[in-house]
C-alpha cells in the first residue's frame, strides 16, 4: 500500500534537530483524526511523529513492512479507544480542578 503523503518531504540533514523535526510534524499532523504511517526507517523521526499523536491523542497505526510475507503488517500504538478513554479522563480531572 503506498503512503498519501510523507510526512518528511526532505531528506533530514541534522538528526539532532529535534525542535526542527517536531515543527515539521506539527504542520503535517496538525487536523489529521488518525494516522496510519509506513515505517521505512530513521528512528528519531519516527520518535516525534509518535510523541506528536501522543500529545494530540491522534489514533496511530504504524504499518512495518515483512519480507517474508511481502506485506504490511500493523502495530497500533494508540487506539481510537483509547484516545476516548484519555480525553475522558482528562476532563473528569480538569472538572474536579
Amino acid at each position: 500500500m503506498p503512503a498519501k503523503k510523507n510526512v518528511f518531504d526532505e531528506a533530514i540533514s541534522d538528526v539532532k534537530d529535534l525542535d526542527g523535526m517536531r515543527l515539521i510534524v506539527k504542520e503535517k499532523l496538525e487536523g489529521v483524526k488518525k494516522l496510519d504511517l509506513y515505517v521505512t526507517g530513521l528512528t528519531v523521526a519516527l520518535g516525534e511523529v509518535v510523541s506528536y499523536c501522543i500529545r494530540t491523542l491522534t489514533p496511530l497505526t504504524l504499518w512495518h513492512w515483512d519480507r517474508e510475507s511481502g506485506e504490511y503488517f500493523p502495530q497500533i500504538v494508540l487506539s481510537e479507544r483509547q484516545c476516548k478513554i484519555f480525553t475522558t479522563a482528562t476532563r473528569a480531572v480538569a472538572r474536579m480542578a
